[in-house]
């Protein structure tokens, strides 16, 4: 990784919507000096925008970063109020590092490799969304990786 934004779209399926307080991410590395981000954005036509919803964006520095050699470890990103995300809508969570540092890696899902706590082999991705990488963080500038999917939770 060069240390670019990295999306994942994912679609609410809750009559009511629901309110998001926090984003687990589960980091494999990191940065000591640097901080990262995560945000929820819209999609637009399939992809990720550069729409962040309100409150729906918190910068963490490094101490809070907590990184794991398996990906049983959480970071959590906890926003200012909750997030509401409409019933029928897509979003992506983004998390980009600061100065695009390379030094933080995440923990992924990849169709056919082995799970890493259980050893058997991957056959599904998890739930319906899209892994999304780029080289910069505008509209349209997001290239799909179907095999793969960001590993996270959202709390409520």
């Amino acid at each position: 990784g060069r240390g670019d934004p990295l999306a994942q779209s994912f679609m609410i399926d809750e009559t009511d919507g629901v309110f998001v307080t926090s984003i687990d991410a589960f980091f494999g590395s990191k940065s000591s000096t640097i901080p990262v981000r995560a945000e929820i954005r819209t999609m637009i036509n399939g992809y990720p925008s550069t729409e962040i919803l309100p409150f729906a964006q918190k910068y963490i520095s490094p101490g809070s970063v907590n990184t794991s050699t398996d990906g049983t470890t959480a970071t959590t990103f906890t926003f200012d109020a909750p997030v509401f995300l409409k019933n029928g809508e897509q979003y992506a969570i983004i998390l980009i590092p600061d100065a695009n540092n390379p030094n933080y890696n995440v923990w992924v899902r990849e169709l056919g490799q082995p799970d890493t706590l259980t050893g058997k082999q991957i056959t599904t991705g998890g739930f319906e969304g899209t892994l999304w990488v780029t080289t910069s963080d505008g509209p349209g500038q997001w290239d799909p990786v179907l095999s793969e999917s960001l590993k996270f939770n959202c709390s409520d």
